[in-house]
């Protein structure tokens, strides 16, 4: 594994934990646009909360474009998905371009985060496993309250539905592993 400190990547980043350092060059960006005559800005926007936004900055590293957010700015971000916008401003005359788009997941800071750390993914799974216990013990397929009518998922709807999960939670888990989730079948002919 490279050292996190020294490599700094040419591309976007796909995810980042808030709390921690975050930086990446544009050298392609350089050639028709020098970093001594435009500005580099990446505006980020929560995807659940177009309120919740943030802007990036690039600053000229020996003519290159970099982007660098230290702990102090990252820890501020909301964890959660984020779709960015790359934008280019010429500093002559502030005409501005948008050059590239993407998403980004911020990943929650778990030193600082308080609450629920577990994925969506991981908490649905949990949800409808005790949903299913519950209904074990008491059961009641739906009922009427002041003439409105509640219906509840049926036990097989409510067992697909965590099959679902779990299978999504087992992917997760891989992932997280480093296991790319293909099977590779080998045969042998003789």
């Amino acid at each position: 594994m490279p050292n996190l400190f020294d490599e700094v990547p040419e591309i976007e980043p796909i995810d980042f934990r808030a709390g921690d350092t975050v930086a990446w060059r544009k050298p392609d960006l350089s050639a028709d646009y020098a970093p001594s005559l435009y500005q580099l800005d990446y505006t980020a926007v929560l995807e659940t909360n177009g309120a919740t936004r943030f802007v990036l900055t690039a600053t000229d590293n020996g003519g290159v474009f970099e982007i660098l957010a230290l702990p102090a700015m990252t820890g501020a971000i909301e964890a959660g998905l984020y779709h960015w916008t790359a934008s280019m401003t010429r500093l002559s005359d502030s005409a501005k371009r948008t050059i590239s788009e993407g998403r980004f997941e911020v990943l929650p800071d778990p030193t600082a985060a308080i609450g629920d750390l577990r994925s969506h993914n991981e908490r649905m799974l949990a949800q409808l496993e005790a949903l299913l216990e519950g209904r074990a013990k008491t059961d009641a397929a739906s009922y009427a309250i002041a003439g409105r009518t509640i219906t509840k998922l049926s036990p097989e709807e409510l067992t697909d539905w965590a099959a679902k999960y779990r299978r999504l939670v087992r992917k997760e888990k891989d992932q997280r592993a480093g296991k790319s989730g293909r099977k590779v079948h080998r045969l042998r002919f003789r």
